[in-house]
């Protein structure tokens, strides 16, 4: 095998592994929104109990004689 096969042999696959890499990236990027998502979600629902449960507290100090 000559250099210059060997060489396009070599750009070859390390195109290839960037384009690989490219797309499992791209994946975990996804998920990681994804995720960003959930906790954003998480954090409103957490956020909105405890106002709730603030609420049922105050409601039952004044019904409370």
């Amino acid at each position: 095998m000559s250099i210059r096969y060997q060489l396009i042999a070599g750009f070859t696959i390390l195109i290839m592994i960037f384009i690989m890499d490219f797309f499992v990236n791209q994946r975990l990027s996804n998920e990681v929104l994804q995720n960003t998502s959930y906790i954003s979600n998480s954090e409103s629902v957490i956020r909105n109990s405890n106002m709730l449960h603030k609420e049922m507290i105050e409601m039952s100090i004044y019904l409370i004689p």
